[in-house]
């Protein structure tokens, strides 16, 4: 069937780069080239958002197409630290829509027929994903919970505050606990998840 359209088409901001210059300025870094100092290339991209807006964007099409618009070589250091969080954010939020692509697959009557969604999807994603059937069930059974008792969780995965290793904390830790109970656990500990390593989350839950 025909392609479906670019998801990029008609967002704001997007500004054209030569091609392959993340992988030559890499390069130049891993080789001490003549872009180590972090001086300007000769020529300069367009302005672009300041760092503390760039921090505050939603993770998305938008957000994608402003990182890949920056070439880093024209920007200071504080600049780059922003434009690798947003990555991770997009990162995180990709596996929220993943996550969330995987458990209305697992609802449609092809393959959840009598009852067994769950199962058949994870069975089908598991190598086309490279993944364990284990790690394929859980990407469509953390959804649901997203949906439901650890709600807040979904939301802070989507809003990339979180990454997919700390949503699978709170998964794992409180999927069988009673809906308040999940819900007090994660007004207590998901302020402070952005910031924490893995297990302090753990610890915090």
């Amino acid at each position: 069937g025909p392609l479906p359209p670019d998801p990029l088409a008609g967002v704001p901001g997007p500004v054209e780069v030569e091609p392959g210059w993340l992988a030559g300025w890499l390069a130049e870094q891993e080789h001490g080239g003549p872009d180590q100092s972090g001086a300007a290339p000769a020529s300069a991209p367009p302005d672009r958002l300041a760092s503390d807006v760039l921090a505050g964007i939603e993770p998305g099409v938008f957000l994608a197409a402003e990182l890949e618009s920056v070439d880093p070589r024209g920007e200071d250091e504080y600049h780059v630290v922003e434009m690798v969080a947003g990555y991770q954010r997009i990162a995180a939020w990709a596996q929220h829509r993943s996550s969330a692509l995987a458990a209305r697959l697992s609802r449609r009557r092809l393959l959840d027929a009598g009852g067994q969604g769950v199962e058949v999807t994870a069975q089908e994603l598991a190598p086309r994903l490279g993944i364990s059937r284990f790690a394929a069930r859980r990407l469509v059974e953390a959804e649901r919970l997203f949906t439901d008792r650890l709600e807040d969780t979904g939301i802070a995965l989507a809003r990339g505050l979180i990454d997919w290793a700390k949503a699978g904390v709170l998964v794992r830790q409180l999927a069988d606990q009673p809906a308040d109970v999940a819900w007090e656990v994660q007004q207590l500990v998901l302020p402070d998840a952005p910031w924490q390593t893995v297990t302090q989350l753990e610890r915090a839950v």
